[in-house]
């Protein structure tokens, strides 16, 4: 995966934006979903539990929401350099 090049690609390439603590994962998911609602917009908070997963080879996470099984829709998408706290990348799936 290529996250520069993917990022470039979405919604919203972000640049200097940061996320404060990329050691504790709730700390991300909570300034996660502040940025996806000031984004996307309150009904950002229907795609709760969101999920967190770590790409070892590159070092960055991705944080996304869920939703159940039966509901259409997509959720919120963002890639956070690990170390650092950049976020590389936001976006939402319709």
């Amino acid at each position: 995966r290529d996250y520069p090049e993917l990022a470039e690609k979405l919604d919203w390439p972000v640049h200097g934006v940061k996320i404060s603590d990329t050691e504790d994962r709730r700390t991300m998911v909570l300034e996660a979903e502040k940025l996806w609602i000031e984004i996307y917009g309150e009904d950002t908070v229907e795609e709760r539990p969101y999920r967190v997963l770590y790409d070892e080879k590159y070092g960055v996470y991705m944080i996304h929401g869920t939703l159940p099984f039966f509901y259409g829709g997509g959720t919120a998408y963002m890639l956070i350099e690990d170390g650092t706290g950049e976020i590389i990348a936001i976006w939402h799936e319709k």
